[in-house]
């Protein structure tokens, strides 16, 4: 069978990554933190549990349910993890 689809974009760049897991106050976390120029100035927070993703920056982060419709995370999870990323993104 051919293939019937078009390539619009095939590029291979390195891409700065930093791995964390950690106990919030009611959740683990297990996360990949992707840092490209591509991204433009926002970086994808991966959830390694549940395989879902989010685009984020300091802005964004502090959008109403933001992160719990994009990781499927309860408001209290999502406190959670805002506190950790919020002095993740101020380093």
């Amino acid at each position: 069978m051919e293939n019937n689809w078009t390539t619009i974009i095939d590029e291979t760049e390195l891409m700065k990554s930093r791995i964390v897991s950690f106990k919030g106050y009611y959740h683990r976390y297990d996360l990949i933190i992707f840092q490209s120029d591509r991204f433009k100035g926002k970086q994808l927070v991966v959830d390694l549990q549940s395989n879902r993703f989010s685009l984020l920056d300091q802005v964004t982060l502090e959008e109403e349910a933001l992160l719990e419709h994009d990781l499927n995370y309860t408001e209290v999870e999502a406190d959670d993890l805002r506190r950790f990323l919020r002095s993740h993104f101020s380093s």
